[in-house]
């Protein structure tokens, strides 16, 4: 996944249409400030004064646009699309009805059919659409994933996937960007399973329960909350053993995102952010039975040794997007996970609204919506009169 500067140097740099500057520049500022890979030729933001500091912050001169679909008359090689998730399934359908590859945050649409459209739309034009899952590219993660392909671990039983924000972070930075906590639980859900799908291939089964209060927007609770509140929890079973995804606020003022893998053979922690302990982190602890632990350190590249983790793994998810925008490789997701992906978050909401466990695939797309007005006895519009 990754290759030395000069190499990339070699190659044509690719031009970059943005649109959604608010969470783009959060994630991906770095990533593409000075990349030889990658040249941001255009903006779309309805905030054009945002998208005016980020071209100077950048060092290009890009134009920039009130509307997503005036991104293809620049002629970009591919458009990244980190606008709101209502308004992202509009903007990817105009990129590839103009033929141009997608870069997209997850999830791209807020409904199953809306994202098998899209699906269709890219193989009838031939061009890839590329979820942005960069957790799977982090040192550590691809350290852990190698010692699970060797059997280091024995047979994978149990994931726990935690994460943890500071209650005073609303939203918190950088997912947010804006959005409302349904979009943020959805971004942070595709995280979590995307990483658990590598480990224990795709969910099969999905039981929930999810702080609806939390996920309608502006619906932050007053008042003292405790010192950790759920927003929500997700239990899957997948082929190869069971995950626990728990999703949280904390009166920390540091967040926490920690991955607990248990095997037949031993254990491995994998700690991203430490949250209020002093533990190290990145750090990726492995403890087989009747050894002592040890700290597995991740092979780097020469050109990532000075390179913090953090930003490391977005130079190696924006190198593996140019890879897949040139047809060097294929997206490592494909369309079926992706669905797959999707259903499981639509899952959470039906069983949290039905308490009970849900069987994938999904028969039917759900309504998260109406669902989270029942769940809150929200009044609801009446249908017009004769």
């Amino acid at each position: 996944m990754t290759g030395s500067t000069e190499n990339r140097e070699q190659t044509n740099r690719l031009r970059l249409a943005i649109a959604g500057c608010e969470l783009a520049r959060l994630r991906y500022h770095s990533a593409l400030l000075r990349n030889p890979e990658w040249e941001v030729c255009a903006f779309a933001d309805p905030d054009d004064r945002l998208a005016k500091v980020w071209s100077r912050e950048l060092g290009v001169k890009a134009e920039t646009f009130l509307d997503a679909a005036d991104l293809p008359t620049t002629q970009p090689d591919a458009v990244l699309v980190a606008e709101p998730l209502e308004q992202r399934a509009d903007t990817i359908a105009e990129a590839l009805r103009a033929g141009l590859p997608v870069l997209t945050e997850m999830p791209p649409s807020t409904d199953l059919n809306t994202l098998d459209d899209l699906h269709a739309l890219a193989a009838q034009q031939h061009i890839p659409l590329i979820p942005l899952l960069p957790r799977r590219f982090h040192p550590h993660a691809e350290a852990l994933q190698q010692l699970l392909q060797q059997g280091a671990l024995g047979t994978l039983q149990h994931t726990r996937c935690s994460w943890a924000y500071p209650l005073e972070d609303y939203p918190p930075d950088p997912l947010s960007a804006g959005q409302d906590w349904n979009a943020i639980f959805q971004a942070v859900a595709s995280q979590t399973l995307d990483l658990c799908t590598l480990w224990h291939d795709e969910p099969l089964t999905v039981s929930a329960d999810l702080g609806v209060e939390f996920l309608v927007k502006g619906g932050r609770k007053t008042g003292r909350l405790a010192s950790d509140a759920a927003l929500a929890t997700l239990i899957t079973s997948h082929h190869h053993g069971q995950a626990t995804h728990q999703i949280m606020h904390t009166r920390s003022v540091r967040p926490e995102e920690r991955y607990l893998l248990t095997g037949s053979k031993g254990q491995a922690e994998l700690t991203l952010s430490a949250g209020p302990t002093s533990d190290p982190a990145p750090a990726l602890v492995v403890q087989l039975h009747s050894e002592t632990a040890r700290q597995i350190q991740p092979i780097l590249q020469p050109d990532e040794e000075k390179t913090p983790p953090a930003l490391c793994q977005m130079h190696r998810l924006m190198h593996y997007c140019a890879q897949c925008v040139r047809g060097e490789i294929t997206p490592v997701q494909t369309p079926h996970q992706m669905r797959r992906q999707m259903e499981t978050i639509h899952a959470s909401y039906v069983s949290t609204y039905e308490e009970s466990k849900i069987t994938l695939p999904l028969l039917h797309t759900p309504n998260i919506q109406a669902m989270m007005h029942i769940l809150l006895s929200l009044p609801q519009a009446l249908p017009p009169g004769p």
